[in-house]
């Protein structure tokens, strides 16, 4: 049986409304126009860049969440900008200051390309452009990243949008960093992340107060822990109850099984 990827079953139809290219090389390099797009659509369209034509392993990117890294002093001498998504970091290789964005919300995320009701949409003010980023992310940089994403949305509420159906904007940068801080681990059962077809890691990020509540500081990464799917499921369904020890440990009890582990705070208080 052979197998289809969403694009390529798509493809005709993605490609009138959507600026569609395949990704070279491992590290999902590009090189964009998209001026006819821009023009047409204004911010309104996706870039999906996409690998293989069997499997979904695509970023789809909605221009109007990213469209910060596109700037005009960015493209080369063809009117080209030039860049790859690496470790879920998306980078344009002309950029002078390093700056780039967090792509791991995209990845094989379709919605953007169904569609939807444009007047009932409300889309949070969320910039998850990451500056200065040379290469991979260390960890000390890591901590200053978060801390400075704590310090701008520590008395944010998560806010609502409408789509198909209402859901809650999740900014990924702030999971991704914490992921990548945890190295990719659950920290309830231990379990490492597999590999995606990508070549990244993939594991999931649990909110203890969870973001439909709305409450401030909910979006910060003390409010993050990372864990496998299993232990996700089981923090939404079991039984379980939170317990404070101290600063930054906390206890969860689930179906009668305690576990220990150590919020990231990351703040300067």
């Amino acid at each position: 049986m052979t197998m289809t990827s969403y694009v390529q079953q798509n493809y005709d139809d993605l490609k009138k409304r959507h600026y569609v290219r395949k990704a070279g090389s491992r590290d999902y390099w590009f090189d964009f126009t998209m001026q006819s797009f821009r023009e047409e659509y204004g911010d309104d369209f996706c870039l999906i860049l996409y690998k293989s034509t069997e499997f979904d392993d695509c970023y789809v990117l909605p221009f109007s969440e990213v469209k910060n890294l596109f700037t005009d002093n960015l493209l080369d001498k063809r009117k080209r900008w030039i860049g790859y998504i690496s470790k879920d970091i998306l980078h344009i290789v002309l950029s002078p200051n390093s700056k780039a964005i967090s792509a791991a919300s995209y990845f094989n995320n379709f919605e953007p390309l169904w569609d939807k009701d444009e007047s009932e949409i409300d889309e949070p003010e969320i910039d998850e452009t990451l500056d200065n980023i040379e290469g991979e992310l260390e960890l000390e940089n890591l901590h200053e990243l978060i801390e400075e994403f704590n310090k701008r949305f520590r008395e944010v509420k998560p806010k609502k949008k409408r789509v198909i159906s209402e859901r809650i904007a999740r900014p990924g940068a702030i999971s991704g960093y914490v992921k990548r801080l945890r190295g990719y681990t659950c920290e309830i059962c231990g379990e490492k992340g597999f590999e995606q077809k990508n070549g990244n890691l993939y594991i999931e990020a649990h909110h203890i107060i969870e973001l439909h509540e709305l409450i401030p500081n909910s979006y910060c990464s003390d409010n993050i822990v990372v864990v496998c799917p299993t232990c996700h499921r089981k923090l939404h369904y079991g039984d379980v109850t939170y317990h404070n020890l101290n600063g930054d440990q906390i206890t969860m009890e689930i179906n009668g099984f305690t576990h220990q582990i150590t919020r990231s705070l990351i703040s300067k208080v």
